[in-house]
């Protein structure tokens, strides 16, 4: 019985496995007792629980995602609406006077339009919530001064025509200006002044009323001007001029030049202070019929003669500054008659020398012109830029309209390098300013020039002279006073200021400030350095590298560097040198100058009194 009963109990959960009877508990049990069905359950549990941890996960991550984006956007957003206010709260005018094709405000220009871009303060550039920009076609960012009428009639209606030329300025610059400030699209415009329109001097009343409208909308008006290295410019004129010259070589004494052009600097239609008429008159002196339709549309206003009052929008000073030109092209004929028959007295010098009065007529024509240019100069508070000094002109430019100023003084950021790769595309090198050459014609130094070349050269561009140095002492301030905030930017400590705090004040609208000179010279800053140019030619021989060292010295003040002048003694000047300008052929005494610097152990300086000396050459 016992074997019996213990079989029986071996077998009791046979029928159950074989035959599915019994309690599930049962059978679930049994499962279990098998090791190779509980791996699969357990492997199985954990691909359902990786399964349902990856689907917690990836919703998880899709809602951070979602999250980001809407971040991103909503970041883009405030970027493009503190951009926008950015641009919208410095609404300025760049108008451009160009004083001539060498004098580099062509490059200028556009170096202004892409400051402005790179600033992000053109009137035409938007931000887009997403991030982008966008051009504004329909505005008017760009805007060009009308040519000067072919008629020269300025302020009657001309039938069948457009109308007087206020008429056509209104249309062309005041109209769309202030139509697209008032549709709401605030920012930085350009103005091109070129040379064959109208001269700023004789469309100033447009000009002043312009301003004012801009200043009702809070809207500033700035007039740039490139000015150039007189003696760099003169060069660059006479090389422009015989550029087809196939076998044309410009050597270090100019020895070409002078053989080409016996009467240099007088020749090629050369005319005394080019970029100070042009800054003034622009193209209302180019020819004969220009000149007589100036003269009798300023003469219209003269109230001395009963005549109605000018209607030719012309500034203070026009007429007696058009007088004044007339007179010293007269001389200047007179020259270039002499030089041409070979005559004697056939310089500059030696014309005024030949009579006293003539003398003293030219000293109060180039002292009216200098106070005139000051007057100018002072009522637009011009901001004058060196060719050879583009970059620091254009940062000058951005710090009197706050535009990105503070990344423009590192010169590692990007709006730095945006900004000198702008100069580098738009430079057109031919005779650079400070003296030296960069095209075809190789490199050269100024200083290599004759010394009665340079006296000369020196004298010929006496009043551009005076610009040139006028922008050397802007360009000396900003770097004096560029640590103080004179823009009112935000002067909070690194991470003082909250981001709310610096988006409003981007967004205020600011003001163009005041270009910054030294004492009075904001005052008489032209007619200071017109005087530095005279005393420079009497005691030094008229050398625009010194001067310039001068003004750097003082610190951009010229009143220090006319002390220093006035007190300095004269560096007495040849007596041969002297004769030969005044009385004598000046090529003859060029060619003699150029002959002795070549001889082995002469001092150039001294070769030419020495020259004159030893071949008993005498003036003509």
């Amino acid at each position: 019985p016992a074997p019996a009963s213990s079989m029986g109990r071996a077998d009791e959960h046979a029928p159950l496995l074989t035959r599915g009877r019994g309690s599930r508990l049962d059978n679930r049990l049994a499962l279990w007792g098998d090791n190779s069905n509980v791996k699969r359950a357990g492997f199985i549990a954990t691909l359902a629980l990786l399964g349902l941890v990856a689907l917690v996960v990836g919703r998880t991550s899709h809602v951070n995602q979602v999250n980001s984006l809407n971040l991103r956007l909503e970041s883009a957003e405030k970027l493009a609406r503190r951009n926008n206010a950015y641009r919208d709260a410095r609404c300025s005018v760049s108008w451009i006077v160009h004083t001539g094709a060498l004098s580099g405000g062509a490059a200028l220009e556009e170096t202004v339009r892409d400051l402005q871009r790179i600033a992000g303060v053109a009137a035409n550039k938007e931000w887009m919530p997403d991030g982008t920009t966008r051009i504004k076609y329909g505005v008017p960012q760009f805007l060009q001064v009308p040519s000067l009428p072919k008629d020269f009639d300025f302020a009657t209606e001309v039938p069948g025509g457009d109308g007087s030329f206020d008429a056509r300025l209104s249309r062309t610059i005041r109209e769309p200006l202030l139509r697209a400030i008032d549709a709401g699209h605030r920012g930085a415009y350009t103005v091109s002044h070129g040379v064959d329109a109208p001269g700023l001097l004789t469309m100033e009343t447009f000009v002043t009323n312009l301003r004012k409208n801009l200043d009702d909308r809070r809207c500033d008006l700035v007039v740039v001007a490139a000015v150039r290295d007189p003696a760099a410019h003169r060069v660059g004129e006479w090389i422009h001029a015989h550029a087809s010259d196939p076998d044309l070589f410009i050597d270090r004494e100019l020895t070409a030049v002078l053989r080409k052009t016996p009467g240099f600097p007088v020749g090629e239609g050369a005319v005394l202070f080019p970029q100070t008429r042009a800054l003034l008159f622009a193209g209302e002196l180019a020819s004969a019929d220009a000149r007589d339709a100036l003269r009798e549309r300023l003469s219209a206003g003269d109230k001395t003669t009963g005549a109605p009052e000018n209607p030719a929008l012309a500034g203070v000073g026009a007429k007696e500054a058009l007088e004044a030109f007339q007179f010293v092209d007269g001389v200047v004929a007179e020259v270039e008659r002499r030089a041409a028959n070979d005559s004697p007295h056939a310089t500059l010098a030696g014309v005024l020398a030949a009579k006293d009065s003539l003398k003293t007529r030219f000293d109060l024509a180039k002292s009216l012109l200098a106070k005139v240019t000051q007057r100018f100069v002072n009522a637009f508070d011009v901001v004058l830029v060196a060719k050879s000094d583009e970059h620091e002109g254009s940062r000058r430019l951005a710090e009197k309209l706050d535009w990105r100023a503070e990344a423009l003084r590192d010169p590692s950021t990007d709006e730095s390098v945006a900004l000198a790769r702008s100069i580098a595309k738009n430079a057109s090198p031919d005779f650079a300013d400070g003296g030296t050459v960069t095209d075809r014609y190789r490199r050269w130094d100024l200083s290599g020039l004759p010394f009665e070349t340079r006296r000369a050269v020196a004298r010929w561009g006496e009043l551009d002279g005076a610009l040139f140095l006028v922008a050397e002492a802007q360009r000396e301030r900003l770097k004096t006073v560029e640590d103080a905030n004179r823009l009112g930017a935000a002067t909070y400590p690194t991470g003082a200021a909250s981001e709310e705090t610096i988006a409003a004040r981007e967004a205020a609208t600011r003001r163009a400030s005041p270009v910054e000179l030294c004492g009075d010279a904001k005052r008489r800053g032209v007619t200071d350095a017109a005087e530095l140019v005279r005393l420079s030619f009497e005691k030094e021989g008229g050398s625009t590298p010194n001067l310039r060292a001068r003004v750097r010295d003082e610190k951009g003040c010229l009143d220090g560097a006319l002390r220093f002048l006035r007190e300095a003694d004269a560096t007495p000047v040849p007596a041969e040198v002297v004769r030969a300008e005044r009385g004598g052929s000046y090529h003859a005494a060029a060619s003699v100058a150029m002959e002795a610097s070549t001889r082995p152990g002469s001092p150039r300086e001294e070769a030419y009194p020495i020259a004159l000396k030893n071949r008993g050459v005498k003036a003509r």
